[in-house]
């Protein structure tokens, strides 16, 4: 990787993606985000492809390919 930013957003992001799934289960940690933040993630609405599910899954692509070079 050669890139440093994209390892620090890769980084970042899944932290954030990780919270995000788990305010689905949990009510408390839904408190936590404002309402409109939580909608645009929740994954029981969305059947197709969303544009940050595919980031999620570039990022995990890339840190994947990172640890093993």
């Amino acid at each position: 990787m050669r890139s440093r930013a994209v390892l620090m957003f890769g980084m970042a992001c899944l932290p954030f993606a990780a919270v995000m799934t788990l305010a689905e289960l949990r009510p408390e940690l839904q408190k936590v985000f404002p309402r409109v933040l939580f909608e645009a993630f929740n994954l029981n609405d969305q059947p197709n492809l969303a544009p940050y599910l595919f980031r999620h899954l570039a990022i995990l692509i890339i840190l994947a390919r990172a640890s093993y070079q």
